[in-house]
């Protein structure tokens, strides 16, 4: 007697344990490339902190340079907090903290009397 609906032993396709075996192997894969977007995305939101923070610094050296004088003073913004101080031959220290990330700048500004335009020239290498 032969039936209709059996299938034979020639004939080509998958076994559920191949299947098994190659849906492992998928997931496998499919977590290597989440944890990698996962790291990649931290180490840009790592980048973007520090680079806010550079551009804070940059601002705040700008700002010490116009005034005169000694001090020191303590930051709490909401991006972070930091500290400066500055004496009166012009040496300027800042530290910052933003997510994280540590920046620590050291500078000589010159304030002259009269400058063109109201700005103090920055001797703090290189920066505009």
């Amino acid at each position: 007697m032969r039936t209709e609906g059996r299938r034979s032993r020639g004939r080509g396709g998958f076994t559920l344990v191949e299947l098994l075996v190659a849906l492992v192997l998928l997931e496998v894969g499919l977590l290597g490339v989440v944890g990698t977007l996962v790291l990649a995305t931290r180490t840009l939101a790592g980048a973007e902190a520090r680079q806010d923070g550079v551009l804070r610094a940059r601002l705040l050296l700008d700002s010490l340079a116009r005034v005169e004088g000694s001090g020191q003073g303590d930051i709490m913004e909401p991006w972070g907090r930091g500290s400066w101080s500055r004496t009166g031959s012009g040496a300027v220290r800042l530290r910052l903290e933003v997510d994280g990330a540590v920046i620590d700048v050291e500078s000589h500004v010159d304030v002259p009397a009269e400058v063109p335009g109201g700005r103090a020239a920055a001797q703090d290498g290189g920066w505009p």
